[in-house]
């Protein structure tokens, strides 16, 4: 008896691995070649089955053939799918895999100019802006630290700045007030950027980066606005020296008010160091505009060179003067903000406003730059890098961080092209923290004010005002200033909520409108075009409307109102006071649904519920251009159990040459029956007007063969012609599956 040879352990260490690779037929070649020795083989076991595949295993022995498992086939197969799906989708989620393989040395100079322009500026700015976040100055540095080492990784813009932002602090200071002791401020401000963080990560990972959208310019104009007031009311007392502060979260206009009661307290000293500080700045910033094409001026670290220069004078003078005091240096212990020990109800609130102001800000300036340079930017991955960037900064000791316009212009203009930049900006700073912070103990804050009030008074623009006033969108006007006035007034949360309950009042508003244009003759021309005329007009018996996008329950709910006045008044521009008390009759309507790609169920049944009023009225309905889907839905939802065959038409066209409706002089002057439904529908315009007495005295008198024609076939285009019709009416269609 023939014995059997023993297992061979390579050869079952391998076997696993050659079966994958033969099961898979498009890497038979490359098989093959790695195998050399190695045949492959496919075997039909039987005629009409699966076929099977075995391998040849010469380096064994030569005869021998060892069928391969189909389940680990499988298997490999699966799990190398998922390897290439990580590959594949890898670069999206986490941005630095797809620009860094691409980095090369013309990019690092670029990029190492551009950081040294920003960390001359996002080091000063950051020690300003945590005095008005009412927290230490070197709370500043550490949110200008980590949090850009995040975004390195994870945001899609390569121009965006992430760090220290005055708006984001000054809300946070709303928050953070004086009357609290150190320790709670700083605890309330990096729990605020945790909750902050994971909120924003969480809109992020359910993919709404569109939430930008909802908040027009008009609204966001009016908060930045009147945060650019508040930022620079708020800077004037440690700028002119008055002592004392305000107790609570006053207005601005409290503010104002305390300072200008106060002015006898002007303190020359400090003016002497603040005013001469700012006066430079914006000196700096108007040389800049006049002459944009100076390197010199571009690139000038004005914020650094005033820091510096204050912080010489003073500390060779020892001036009497308010400064920022020792404040030790080093890095902030890691360690995770307590939540339980912190109203996060009330910080989570704040931080949604927070959110609110600066994810659109960051959110508009990325798009704006990447349109610029021609790249693509996801709002919903910036979401999620500001996110993580939040919730890891929080435990460095971060305050709520996101974009800065101003410092994004600045790194464009020194010609940032990656995010390698915030990798360069983090040295700098982490250089910052742990060697320089002593040394601006002698930084007087009437300089840090002033630097402070020098970025509010650069968000106050009046771009979109001048846009609103030129185009007369009174609307977004009335948004803008609304938003304005509650801000300064009342307080930044309400200024923001209101304006963005308005907004979103008015996005629902318009959502409900169905998009209709009532069509006209105007005189000579071959086609229908929109009438805009808002008098009255009595028409000649046929009203004629275009429906533009999708019908639904939401714009559909006032239709049958809107027909009613379109009836009445022929123009929803004309006010209803003007309404006769008996509508004028009409002979037919026509709906011109050409534009129409969708329609729901909701909106079926309300089309249907018009065309069997319309029947019961003795008034002739069509419908015009209807598209396979939106035909079904409608035959489902019985319209054409309503509406005849000979009603049905491809084009207005056809329907133009079926219509016959005689001049209103013919039409019986009763009124035609009440409908036991109320009409509406949205259109604003002018219908078709009947001829007048005169006409026939006039030069273009109209022949007795043209008055017989409908009214929008009486220009020559359109003059009658015996003859069969051209476009044959549509028969109902049948019901099909969508």
């Amino acid at each position: 008896m023939e014995e059997t040879p023993p297992a061979d352990p390579l050869k079952e260490r391998l076997l696993p691995r050659f079966q994958g690779i033969v099961h898979e037929r498009i890497l038979q070649l490359r098989a093959v070649r790695a195998m050399r020795r190695r045949s492959v083989t496919s075997l039909m076991s039987k005629e009409g089955e699966r076929p099977t595949f075995e391998l040849q295993e010469e380096l064994f022995h030569a005869d021998e053939f060892v069928e391969v498992s189909d389940e680990d086939a499988r298997r490999l197969t699966w799990f190398r799918r998922l390897v290439h799906k990580i590959r594949l989708r890898a670069p999206y989620y986490m941005p630095v895999l797809r620009w860094l393989p691409q980095y090369n040395l013309e990019k690092l100079r670029s990029d190492f100019v551009a950081a040294i322009t920003v960390a001359t500026m996002i080091i000063p700015q950051g020690l300003s802006y945590a005095t008005m976040a009412n927290l230490p100055s070197k709370y500043g540095l550490y949110t200008a630290f980590v949090p850009v080492l995040v975004y390195v990784f994870m945001g899609t813009s390569r121009q965006l700045s992430v760090g220290p932002e005055a708006v984001v602090a000054l809300l946070v200071g709303s928050v953070v007030t004086t009357d609290l002791d150190l320790e709670t401020r700083v605890t309330y401000a990096t729990v605020m950027a945790l909750l902050l963080g994971i909120l924003t990560l969480f809109l992020g990972i359910l993919r709404l980066g569109f939430f930008d959208n909802i908040f027009s310019r008009a609204l966001m104009e009016g908060f930045v606005l009147a945060s650019a007031f508040l930022i620079m009311t708020e800077q004037l007392r440690p700028l002119l020296g008055i002592s004392g502060s305000l107790e609570g979260n006053p207005s601005t206009l409290k503010r104002l008010q305390s300072v200008l009661s106060h002015l006898d307290e002007v303190d020359g000293l400090t003016c002497a160091f603040g005013l001469p500080s700012l006066a430079v700045l914006i000196l700096l910033d108007l040389l800049r505009k006049r002459f944009p094409a100076s390197s010199f001026l571009r690139f000038f670290p004005g914020i650094l060179f005033v820091v510096v220069t204050a912080t010489i004078v003073s500390y060779m003078t020892k001036a009497d003067v308010a400064i920022l005091g020792a404040s030790a240096g080093g890095f902030y212990t890691p360690s995770a903000p307590p939540i339980a020990s912190t109203p996060a109800q009330s910080l989570l609130s704040s931080g949604a406003v927070i959110f609110v102001v600066g994810f659109v800000e960051a959110s508009a300036t990325a798009k704006r730059y990447s349109s610029k340079h021609n790249y693509a930017v996801s709002a919903n991955r910036e979401l999620v890098a500001l996110g993580l960037a939040n919730i890891i900064g929080s435990f460095f000791g971060s305050y709520p961080v996101f974009a800065s316009l101003p410092r994004t212009n600045i790194a464009d203009a020194a010609g940032a092209r990656t995010q390698m930049v915030g990798l360069f900006v983090f040295g700098f700073v982490l250089v910052a923290i742990a060697a320089l912070v002593p040394y601006f103990h002698y930084l007087p804050r009437a300089v840090t004010a002033a630097i402070v009030f020098k970025a509010g008074l650069a968000l106050a623009h009046f771009d979109q005002v001048k846009f609103i006033i030129r185009v007369r969108a009174w609307k977004d006007g009335g948004l803008l200033l609304i938003t304005f006035i509650l801000t300064l007034a009342v307080g930044v949360a309400t200024g923001v909520f209101a304006g963005l309950a308005i907004s979103v009042g008015m996005i629902i508003k318009e959502s409900t409108l169905p998009h209709l244009t009532i069509l006209g003759d105007r005189g000579g021309e071959t086609e229908y075009d929109d009438e805009f005329e808002a008098t009255p007009t009595k028409r000649g018996g046929a009203i004629i409307i275009r429906f533009d996008g999708p019908l639904n329950f939401a714009n559909t709910g006032q239709l049958r109102d809107l027909l009613r006045r379109v009836e009445m008044l022929g123009n929803l521009n004309i006010h209803p006071s003007l309404a006769p008390d008996l509508p004028p009759p009409i002979q037919a309507v026509v709906f011109d649904l050409t534009g129409t790609y969708y329609v729901d169920p909701s909106a079926g049944q309300i089309l249907t519920e018009i065309a069997q009023d319309y029947k019961s009225r003795g008034v002739r309905f069509c419908v015009v251009g209807l598209i396979d889907k939106v035909r079904s839905l409608l035959t489902r939802c019985g319209l054409f159990e309503q509406v005849a065959a000979s009603n049905v038409f491809e084009t207005m066209d056809a329907a133009n040459h079926s219509l016959d409706i005689p001049p209103d002089d013919d039409h019986p002057t009763s009124p035609p029956p009440a409908s036991p439904l109320s009409f509406t529908s949205p259109p604003t315009h002018r219908l078709y007007q009947s001829q007048s007495p005169n006409a026939a005295q006039s030069p273009n008198a109209q022949s007795p063969q043209q008055m017989q024609s409908p009214p929008f076939m009486q220009s020559p285009q359109y003059q009658y012609r015996p003859g069969p019709r051209p476009g044959p009416a549509l028969s109902p269609p049948s019901i099909q599956e969508e």
